[in-house]
């Protein structure tokens, strides 16, 4: 078959690109590889080496379709993974300093350029001649670079149970309940209306840019020792997104952020809902304890079953991240949830088919 490989979505600004198409091969497995099988060699220019999201995909041009696909996070935060306490003093978390895909605001000013064109001189390499030749001209259209100014730190969402990202929110912030949505979902890349009904497992590999409003409902997708609703370690899965050594935390990750198991107050926490504070979050107890308020988690929000960036209620803020946990209720899965009154779920039910952060735990 003819195979290719493609960049399926980067959220850049207008004025680069992290990876670029013509920068993406397929290549036979290099010496010592581990899988004797073809590799995707991708190459990200010097000057391109800047925070943000890539998502790279294999095509099957033959049968129009795409194989399988990843995702590239470039990002010049300094990683380190901080020890949590759950309600069990027997288990503690590792959990990464900050989301999956984190990455700073993008910030650029309106810039444009003129038309302009301009005819090619050739040099002969052996006595230095020049000629002009009047119907070789290069030509480029007037352009214009609108403003953008994205206070707020910003990070991909993902639908429960799939392993591949959704668009970050680049700083969108909601006017009432609503924000404007992303450009990335208007784009069809198959001609078909977004969001998808009854999106099998099958077809979310296919259309990692298709928000299904109808998902799977299987319960190992990011456990593969899934066995129940209790607290089981976790076991990554194939569709675990998390970068290797890391994975979707397990159901009680974050029960030390409130006093015992099914408590949702009061919260071991300060919101950062002062001035000059931007990303807006809370800073949450390491130890059941306001001494040790040292992870973040930034109040970033959530998407809908239609891809739609929520993020205010009223007078207050979102703060969501997925658990590796499924709820009793089919189509639901856990996730923790605080707002910017003091309140703190360890495990809401959630359904799978809304776009939440991942804090990715070492064990």
């Amino acid at each position: 078959g003819r195979y290719s490989a493609r960049v399926v979505w980067q959220d850049t600004d207008p004025t680069f690109e992290i990876i670029r198409d013509e920068d993406l091969r397929i290549v036979e497995a290099p010496a010592g590889a581990a899988l004797s099988c073809h590799y995707l060699l991708f190459r990200v220019a010097p000057e391109n080496i800047k925070p943000g999201n890539v998502v790279l995909a294999l095509y099957d041009e033959g049968k129009a379709k795409i194989l399988w696909s990843w995702h590239i996070w470039v990002t010049n935060e300094r990683f380190s993974v901080i020890s949590t306490a759950t309600a069990s003093p027997a288990v503690s978390m590792q959990l990464l300093n900050c989301h999956l895909g984190w990455r700073p605001p993008i910030r650029y000013t309106r810039g444009s350029t003129v038309e302009r064109s301009q005819y090619i001189i050739f040099t002969r390499a052996d006595n230095g001649e020049q000629f002009v030749s009047g119907s070789f001209r290069v030509s480029q259209q007037r352009y214009t670079i609108p403003d953008y100014d994205a206070r707020y730190y910003s990070h991909p969402y993902y639908q429960w149970g799939r392993k591949d990202p959704f668009l970050p929110s680049l700083g969108e912030q909601s006017s009432g309940n609503i924000s404007a949505t992303s450009e990335y979902y208007t784009v069809l890349y198959d001609g078909n209306a977004l969001p998808a009904n009854n999106l099998s497992l099958g077809s979310s590999i296919q259309r990692p840019y298709v928000f299904g409003s109808t998902l799977p409902n299987n319960g190992n997708l990011w456990n593969v020792n899934h066995g129940g609703y209790d607290d089981a370690p976790v076991e990554k899965s194939v569709y675990d997104p998390c970068p290797r050594g890391f994975k979707v935390p397990r159901l009680n990750a974050f029960t030390g952020f409130v006093p015992g198991i099914g408590n949702t107050s009061p919260v071991y926490g300060r919101w950062t809902d002062f001035s000059g504070e931007i990303p807006h979050g809370m800073w949450l107890t390491v130890s059941h304890s306001y001494d040790d308020l040292r992870i973040f988690f930034p109040a970033s929000g959530f998407r809908n079953q239609q891809g739609v960036l929520l993020n205010q209620n009223s007078s207050f803020e979102y703060i969501y991240s997925w658990t590796a946990g499924e709820s009793r209720t089919n189509g639901y899965a856990l996730a923790l949830r605080c707002t910017g009154y003091g309140y703190l779920n360890p495990y809401s039910s959630m359904p799978q088919t809304n776009g939440l952060s991942i804090r990715p735990s070492k064990n």
